[in-house]
């Protein structure tokens, strides 16, 4: 019976690892690829974290499963409402259901989009985002207090640093999130040894974060490239390799064949664009009188906890972060004169929800939208319309290295151009992952990441058909939703 590992290594791409292989940085990945296979492999659009990772899982597309990021809008009485998405907002079947009811044993390390833990015949230490380390995070639950006591001081991926990355040196940012997949690595390289499983699916997430804070070291084209920042970024690089390694020899000496891929690629931010801006300078956005003192240059805040406090005599706060956000969509917008409100997530695809049924009006609005430009008539929108038939929004696409960020209406310029430090990220999301397979993996490459629950299930002598839709709504407590919510703001996903 064939084993597999899979190794996820979170926005890895190709622009990240030629270079780094080029340098001498990742000697073993490299020989990992001159004896197998390696390829291209598409994500999804948007092409982010919690709906890349879900179509891995269920085999489905982005409109299929409903996952569009790690926050979720939808209408309810005529007014826009927003949510986080977690493991409960997924009701389409995964391949770890199949997996464990056909008796196969499973262990699932870190995997985003897997809390709340679900049951699995097996072990699942839940992924990208967990609340804290006091959380239920582990299946069976007891298995944590045998995580804690192999990898004493194991961190909680995005309790351990988010946004003060701007903040710190190079090095720092470096070391922290070696420790991250050393400790990663040895928890692995310990349930390895545990027992002999069928399917054993390590996460590395590091990857991404680091690389959304010090792509300009990465990409020897960015304009504040520094050669002397690449080499200390490819120390990250290079231990990296070292685990594959490790990980990849512990499983190979017990029989496993050898998957690696990542959810999407990585790109250089050259604009960040907040659309709703636009909308509201140009009166397609209308706040209500209660609220047209938040229109400010302070109000880019407005989704921060900190700016929220603020607001307490304007606002009837209450405990979630999601619920005072809601708060603002159901009260500060005049839905009877705004035609649209867009969602955001920092990535190259976002979603217009309109209010308006005047056809003329939304078409109109798509064609100005379509026709946006840098001041120099540079185009930052490739593409505008429908998702799919009989979905209520409609998706816009942003041009190459331009990206849909800001929820909130501002009177500032509503592009701006990313810079290493600063509030918005230098490197973001592409659509072109990659895919590694070993020598004795028989089957081709894939080529959407949609594609490889079939084919792990093929190599596993497994059908598989893809079934189920999401549910869309968090089903998390309000404290740990905000939790969730200001982690992901602090690493620019919000």
């Amino acid at each position: 019976m064939t084993r597999l590992l899979i190794i996820g290594l979170d926005g890895v791409s190709w622009n990240v690892l030629k270079p780094m292989i080029e340098a001498g940085h990742m000697p073993f990945l490299e020989s990992e690829i001159e004896k197998g296979k390696a390829g291209v492999l598409r994500s999804t659009e948007p092409p982010i974290t919690p709906t890349a990772w879900t179509s891995f899982q269920t085999g489905l597309t982005p409109e299929e499963h409903g996952i569009f990021g790690f926050r979720g809008f939808h209408m309810e009485n005529g007014r826009l409402r927003n949510s986080i998405r977690t493991a409960s907002s997924v009701t389409a079947r995964r391949i770890w259901d199949i997996l464990s009811k056909k008796g196969r044993r499973i262990c699932l390390l870190n995997l985003p989009l897997t809390y709340p833990p679900f049951p699995v015949n097996g072990i699942m230490v839940s992924g990208f985002p967990v609340p804290g380390p006091e959380c239920e995070f582990t299946y069976p639950a007891e298995f944590k207090r045998e995580l804690f006591s192999v990898i004493p001081g194991f961190q909680v991926m995005q309790t351990g640093m988010g946004a003060m990355q701007r903040g710190m040196k190079v090095d720092d940012v470096v070391g922290w999130w070696t420790k991250l997949i050393d400790q990663k690595a040895g928890l692995a390289r310990h349930l390895l040894k545990k027992e002999p499983w069928d399917v054993f699916m390590v996460h590395f997430q590091e990857t991404d974060l680091l690389q959304h804070f010090l792509w300009h070291l990465i990409d020897r084209t960015h304009p504040e490239h520094d050669p002397g920042g690449f080499a200390r970024v490819g120390r990250f690089y290079n231990e990296l390799d070292r685990r594959l390694s490790e990980i990849t020899g512990a499983a190979r000496g017990k029989g496993f064949s050898v998957m690696m891929l990542s959810d999407h690629g990585f790109q250089r931010a050259d604009y960040s664009v907040n659309l709703n801006s636009w909308l509201y300078q140009k009166g397609y956005i209308v706040p209500r009188l209660s609220a047209r003192a938040l229109v400010s240059k302070a109000a880019q805040r407005i989704f921060e906890l900190p700016f929220l406090l603020k607001l307490r005599g304007r606002l009837l706060l209450r405990k979630s972060a999601i619920a005072m956000a809601n708060q603002f969509l159901g009260s500060g917008i005049d839905y009877e004169r705004s035609a649209l409100f867009v969602e955001s997530n920092g990535t190259n695809t976002a979603f217009a929800h309109f209010f308006t049924e005047d056809e003329a009006l939304t078409n109109k609005i798509l064609s100005e939208i379509k026709a946006l430009c840098t001041e120099g008539g540079k185009p930052l929108v490739d593409s505008a319309g429908p998702i799919s038939a009989g979905h209520p929004a409609l998706k816009i696409i942003f041009a190459e290295n331009a990206v849909c960020s800001g929820m909130m209406l501002t009177n500032g310029h509503w592009y701006t151009r990313p810079k290493p430090g600063g509030a918005r990220l230098v490197g973001v999301h592409h659509v072109n992952g990659v895919v590694i397979f070993d020598g004795s993996v028989k089957c081709g490459l894939p080529r959407d990441i949609f594609e490889m629950p079939g084919l792990i299930m093929g190599c596993l002598g497994l059908q598989f058909r893809p079934l189920g839709r999401a549910r869309g709504r968090a089903q998390v407590p309000d404290a740990e939703s905000s939790r969730i919510e200001r982690q992901l703001k602090g690493l620019g996903y919000l």
